[in-house]
């Protein structure tokens, strides 16, 4: 589990401020805000500037006819880059401090435990050399989402099944980098994007559920606004939901994954239409407006409803966040899933409860490429 524990001192409380409200900011409104005084948020404000942080805005009104000095967040003051690793393929992203993405990068490649290390670090390199210099070295480090756990007893990161690499693995590529690198869980860092660019911001009890080839969930607690705060990841694509249902690679049978993970679902569309190539390719209306194309997205929907009811009635959480490929077809599939969820419910809350990302896919690679960011300067 990562824990962030905020060091309460004003440098922080004030950046945070500025962060969080993103406009044009006077010392007077600050000082009211945070409870500060005028000496203190201006040595503060200066400090930032120095490090280039915050920078001077327009002047506004003070409300007693003179106009004070106004100060906002200095765009692309820092950047970080974001990996997202599986087992065919590296993304790697670039973004600013507000993880708006500058530069991206695609490469397919199947690996194994030998390759993986030799192959992220080539790629890094190729692309850490196409940024600028001046953006280069604003970089603040580099966050990798992996499929799999982080075992920090074992000092393992696994990215699937049977293929794991070893912690000192990356402590080394982070040293002739000369970049701080952070792992974790897809589903943590989609916790942590969603927390900070997306439908997570207001809560602080929330669930992200990732839907890609695995199926994985990170429970999201927050003590204080950008403050204290912790996730954990579950493995939800083995929760069994029918005892003697389909065989899983793990040996048993009826996990979760295996009726409601992208390969499951495409499985059971090329079963039906044997022409069908891509995971996009199912939701073309040929295949969809069909009778067995329409009886497979049901029972996709059912097993995906008996599972999310689960978590909710072990966490109880203000919010479950889908992320994932299915979250560019959430109009075919919204209605029918709360049908099914809350169909003669006992739930405290209602279906506002679940939600579909609008970061979509990219929520696990967002949040490892913003990791660094938040674990620097929140």
């Amino acid at each position: 589990m990562y824990q962030k524990t905020i060091r309460e001192n004003n440098e922080k409380k004030i950046f945070h401020f500025v962060y969080k409200e993103d406009r044009d900011l006077c010392i007077a409104e600050i000082c009211s805000e945070l409870d500060m005084s005028f000496p203190t948020v201006k040595n503060v404000l200066y400090k930032l500037m120095d490090r280039g942080v915050i920078k001077e805005s327009l002047k506004i009104s003070s409300g007693n006819g003179r106009k004070a000095q106004a100060y906002c967040l200095n765009k692309n003051f820092c950047y970080s880059v974001g990996v997202r690793i599986d087992s065919r393929k590296f993304k790697f992203l670039l973004v600013n401090e507000r993880g708006v993405v500058t530069k991206e990068l695609s490469v397919r490649e199947s690996f194994h435990e030998k390759n993986l290390i030799p192959r992220l670090e080539e790629e890094l390199e190729i692309f850490l050399d196409s940024i600028p210099s001046d953006i280069r070295e604003k970089i603040l480090g580099i966050g990798i989402a992996i499929p799999g756990v982080v075992d920090k007893i074992g000092r393992t990161l696994e990215i699937g099944t049977n293929f794991k690499v070893g912690e000192d693995e990356i402590e080394a590529l982070s040293q002739r980098l000369n970049l701080k690198i952070l792992v974790d869980n897809e589903s943590n860092l989609s916790a942590i994007a969603e927390k900070f660019l997306g439908s997570g911001e207001t809560f602080s009890d929330f669930i992200t559920l990732d839907l890609s080839e695995t199926i994985s969930m990170a429970n999201f607690r927050e003590e204080s606004h950008y403050g204290n705060f912790s996730f954990r990841a579950s493995r939800v694509e083995h929760m069994c939901i029918d005892i003697d249902g389909r065989l899983c690679e793990c040996g048993h049978r009826g996990c979760w994954g295996t009726y409601v993970s992208d390969r499951a679902l495409l499985k059971s569309f090329r079963e039906e239409f044997r022409e069908i190539k891509r995971y996009s390719d199912i939701f073309k209306g040929e295949y969809l407006e069909s009778e067995a194309g329409q009886k497979i997205l049901d029972e996709y929907v059912r097993y995906l409803a008996v599972g999310i009811k689960n978590l909710i009635f072990l966490y109880n959480p203000e919010r479950i966040i889908i992320t994932g490929n299915i979250c560019r077809y959430r109009d075919l599939i919204i209605e029918p899933l709360l049908d099914y969820i809350y169909r003669d419910h006992i739930f405290f809350r209602g279906k506002e409860t679940i939600t579909f990302s609008d970061l979509r896919e990219n929520s696990g690679t967002l949040g490892a490429s913003i990791m660094p960011i938040v674990d620097s300067l929140f």
